[in-house]
């Protein structure tokens, strides 16, 4: 006979690798309240093994398969597969825009008693930060049908440390500090010109005396072809096709991270290695890593209204970040003078 978890959460997140690690402290919280409940992340597969090799959650159905989508139809297979999924799970989180309520509509077809299902983004939710949006969505949404509440009232601090990741042993560093640049994001909107960029690099490289690592996402080819022909006389090492908990234990050896508004900034910046943000068109007050291990550097304030506008700007103000500026703050973690900044402090570059 199959056994189940009749005391599973499943968590539901679709977003990217960004959007799910500024709701680590969220998935923390649910895990906290209810505590012995196995936790299921639906998400992106890989984005779901690299929180399962640290912890995060137990166990991961990914995005990719036919779970997510057969949720979201109008009729879902009621099969004794897709039942047997379901039985395992007491309480569902499914943080989707679900405007014509077919998700939770078929969730409590499928069993699931208590259900929140509500997007971060909705317009009745209060806080500015990201993450403190996602943990006010179980405020708001969580309720069951025997009148108590899914979780206890009150929040965690606001200062409290986004995840605790424990750190298996690793080599020793070579005695060189390394630094780590990834030119790309989910958007080159958010990007610094290749040209300013190896500017940058160029004054950070320090001749033989660092490791240059250059991180190449799947999405980032076009970016670091564009930015190695600027780097002729830098020695560097361009870290690609590896996946997400492989690139965690390449950052873990990083000295300091030198990203844009992207997923990867928030993996480094949640494994706690000093990072530098680089943040244009984008409100850092709302989508930036948390920590004091973190300089935000802001460009000159965008003129965009909107997002239609920012992607047919072609003046892209918001990106003329000093060259100085950035070089000193990074310099300054180099040194290992640390990053002299209380939490979420802002360098405003004007």
């Amino acid at each position: 006979m199959k056994m189940t978890h009749p005391n599973g959460i499943l968590i539901i997140h679709p977003g990217t690798l960004g959007d799910v690690l500024l709701a680590l402290k969220a998935i923390r919280s649910i895990r906290d309240r209810l505590p012995g409940h196995e936790c299921i992340l639906l998400a992106r597969g890989e984005i779901g093994r690299l929180l399962m090799e640290y912890g995060v959650i137990d166990r991961v159905i990914a995005m990719e398969g036919p779970v997510f989508s057969e949720l979201l139809e109008e009729s879902p297979r009621r099969d004794q597969e897709f039942t047997d999924i379901f039985s395992r799970y007491t309480h569902v989180v499914a943080w989707v825009h679900d405007s014509g309520g077919r998700l939770s509509e078929n969730l409590q077809r499928v069993g699931i008693r208590h259900r929140c299902v509500i997007s971060p983004h909705a317009y009745s939710l209060r806080a500015l930060h990201q993450s403190d949006r996602f943990c006010e969505t179980l405020e708001l949404g969580m309720s069951d049908t025997s009148g108590k509440t899914f979780l206890p009232h009150g929040r965690p601090q606001a200062d409290e440390p986004l995840l605790k990741i424990p750190i298996p042993s690793i080599p020793t560093k070579q005695s060189k500090p390394v630094f780590m640049i990834h030119p790309g994001s989910g958007s080159r909107h958010k990007c610094l010109s290749p040209e300013r960029l190896s500017l940058i690099i160029k004054r950070l490289a320090g001749g033989d005396d660092r490791t240059v690592l250059i991180c190449q996402g799947p999405a980032d080819e076009k970016r670091v072809t564009a930015l190695t022909p600027y780097l002729d006389q830098v020695s560097y090492k361009i870290i690609k096709d590896i996946d997400l908990p492989e690139m965690a234990r390449v950052l873990r050896q990083t000295d300091v991270f030198l990203g844009h508004d992207s997923g990867i900034t928030h993996l480094a910046a949640t494994l706690g290695i000093p990072t530098v943000a680089l943040f244009g068109p984008t409100d850092p007050q709302r989508w930036s890593p948390k920590g004091d291990h973190v300089v935000v550097i802001q460009g000159p304030a965008c003129k965009c209204q909107d997002w239609h506008a920012v992607q047919h700007c072609s003046e892209k103000l918001c990106l003329t970040h000093s060259v100085e500026e950035v070089v000193e703050v990074v310099e300054r973690c180099l040194r290992g003078a640390g990053i002299e900044k209380p939490q979420r402090q802002l360098v405003k570059i004007n």
